[in-house]
């Protein structure tokens, strides 16, 4: 398994946290994008093995059928937030893994190569999940739950509807919103004030969602920087942060800001997708890579 946070030994960073997987999938998006922009298919070739294992992983470690009912579920797990157990069919873990194996078996076509048969008996089992999942046609966190996280958001940079996006928006909002920003949401602790990679998420789903809002986002989280522009974690009412230099935080910055500038969807690119208010009136760009081999 992949554990999120190690220390500088390679040891888990909070072995209390032995059930939060979602993690274990992110290896396959990473090798598809670099595939996607590069079009360099030797990397799939090379882990296409690796990518079926990390699937693989989360499939036996959660995925479950009721004897009685014939229906699969996940089982409880840590989700977005770290510090409850009883999650059943997480949002988070079930999309990123369901997106995983769509991504398997568009680079076995690619490769042509044929994926393992449990990939396409989860695939189903995961579609199944994800449907009853949403209510009133938005994702809920898990079952019988409606609470807004982060998990929304990664779900849908994942699997963007921009129609229904603002009412996602809400959703977390009302669960995450401070008097200073946004926060983790469940996960969140009561002297957290404000975090930029929270606020990241929003900017980056929005953009992927072709809201307006992504620039407003992508503003709040750079209130915070230290002085040598550092993005933390947390920021907690005290004035100190949880980490001073945090890579998601920085990597979900880099992210927002890329499709903010450029899209492309399908044949179509576009400049400036979600308009270009925020922006210097004088804006230059060189050596942007887009999917597809486009320099």
């Amino acid at each position: 398994r992949f554990e999120w946070l190690l220390r500088y030994d390679g040891t888990p960073y909070l072995p209390g946290i032995t059930e939060q997987i979602h993690n274990n999938v992110i290896p396959v998006v990473n090798i598809y994008e670099q595939y996607f922009y590069t079009g360099d298919k030797t990397i799939l070739s090379e882990m296409f093995e690796l990518m079926q294992d990390c699937v693989r992983f989360v499939v036996e470690f959660a995925l479950r059928k009721n004897p009685e009912t014939g229906r699969t579920y996940m089982r409880e797990i840590q989700g977005c937030d770290e510090y409850d157990t009883r999650k059943i069919n997480d949002l988070l873990t079930t999309a990123v893994t369901r997106k995983a194996i769509l991504i398997i078996t568009q680079c076995a076509e690619i490769i042509g190569r044929k994926p393992e048969s449990f990939i396409f008996n989860a695939a189903t089992a995961l579609s199944g999940i994800l449907t009853g999942l949403k209510k009133d046609g938005i994702y809920m966190g898990r079952d019988g739950v409606a609470l807004g996280s982060w998990a929304h958001l990664m779900t849908y940079i994942h699997y963007p509807e921009p129609e229904v996006f603002g009412r996602v928006q809400k959703l977390v909002l009302d669960t995450c919103r401070t008097e200073h920003g946004v926060h983790v949401g469940a996960a969140g602790k009561s002297m957290t004030a404000t975090c930029p990679w929270m606020e990241g998420l929003f900017a980056w789903s929005s953009a992927l969602n072709k809201s307006r809002d992504a620039m407003k986002y992508l503003k709040m989280m750079t209130r915070f920087t230290n002085y040598y522009g550092g993005l933390c974690e947390v920021l907690y009412v005290y004035g100190e942060s949880s980490r001073d230099w945090f890579v998601a935080a920085h990597g979900v910055f880099i992210a927002a800001l890329a499709d903010m500038i450029v899209r492309r969807d399908g044949d179509k690119i576009t400049i400036f997708p979600c308009g270009t208010e925020g922006f210097p009136e004088k804006i230059s760009f060189s050596n942007f890579r887009l999917p597809g081999e486009i320099l």
